[in-house]
């Protein structure tokens, strides 16, 4: 197995805007362990032969001009900056290479006891919040974000149909096959009693839409919106929608041409709904966008 895997969103190429749109002329990308300010570094191959410069320098576009390779086992945050380190948007963190399965749910909960003089209610429901709670921190440990929306729809559901079983004043709590969790901090609780004492708890969280599509979306833990997509870029001005509206801000946007040498264009202007691409070499091209 490698242990270098390539970076699930930066890649050789790319290019990058400011918070206004125009190119991130000699930028610099970051890297540190995730959490922390400890830089940490990245590599050039996955060999791990060699490691990219920390920061690594954008070039007079804005484009990164090597890949970069994460360690295996080893989340990262990057920060990106203009020239003069001025930030480029937020941190992202807890980022895990494309296909880095280090990180897996293995945690057994066991609740001991809840107390209650409402068995079919009160108790019931508080247990609920606090599995709730849990979830969500479980949900936020395993995320990797290049493939985050389906990985925690994945985690969730694995978790729900392993059996988890809760005990309100020595009465059985069955927590059913219905646990969602999409980057959300409420849910709907439904309690229902049957005979013996016992009831039935099925959870729904009220998350925020994805869509894994070739035109697709999905939310990072800490709260960016991440946009991907490709679209047919022309020698002139090109208008190319969001799959999603922002529903607050655009941080950065990166295209890359799906070709061997370098694409001429850059991101002229942008707006939570869109942005326009000018003076392409014209084919397709990729492109991601952050924001929140």
């Amino acid at each position: 197995m490698s242990n270098y895997f390539i970076c699930p969103f930066f890649h050789a190429g790319v290019q990058f805007t400011t918070n206004v749109g125009a190119p991130l002329a000699n930028g610099r990308i970051y890297t540190y362990q995730a959490g922390t300010t400890n830089a940490f570094s990245t590599w050039t191959s996955n060999t791990g032969a060699a490691n990219n410069p920390n920061p690594i320098i954008l070039d007079f576009t804005g484009r990164l001009t090597q890949e970069i390779w994460l360690q295996y086992a080893q989340p990262y945050k990057f920060i990106v900056t203009d020239s003069s380190n001025n930030p480029v948007g937020p941190p992202l963190d807890n980022i895990s290479g494309v296909n880095d399965t280090s990180e897996s749910f293995n945690q057994v909960i066991v609740i001991n006891s809840v107390s209650s003089s409402d068995t079919s209610n009160a108790a019931s429901a508080n247990a609920v919040k606090w599995a709730y709670n849990e979830a969500n921190l479980a949900y936020t440990a395993a995320n990797n974000a290049g493939n985050l929306a389906s990985q925690a729809y994945t985690a969730a559901n694995n978790a729900a149909n392993a059996g988890v079983s809760f005990y309100s004043n020595n009465h059985l709590i069955h927590t059913g096959n219905q646990l969602n969790f999409n980057n959300t901090s409420t849910a709907n609780i439904s309690v229902t009693s049957n005979t013996g004492g016992e009831v039935n708890v099925s959870i729904v969280a009220n998350g925020a839409a994805s869509s894994i599509a070739s035109n697709g979306y999905g939310w990072l833990p800490s709260g960016q919106l991440l946009q991907y997509g490709s679209f047919n870029c022309i020698n002139g001005s090109v208008a190319v929608n969001f799959p999603t509206a922002f529903p607050n801000n655009v941080f950065a946007i990166t295209v890359e041409w799906a070709y061997s040498s370098p694409d001429a264009g850059f991101v002229s202007s942008s707006n939570t709904s869109a942005f326009i691409y000018t003076n392409g070499n014209g084919g397709l091209c990729y492109f991601m966008a952050v924001g929140n």
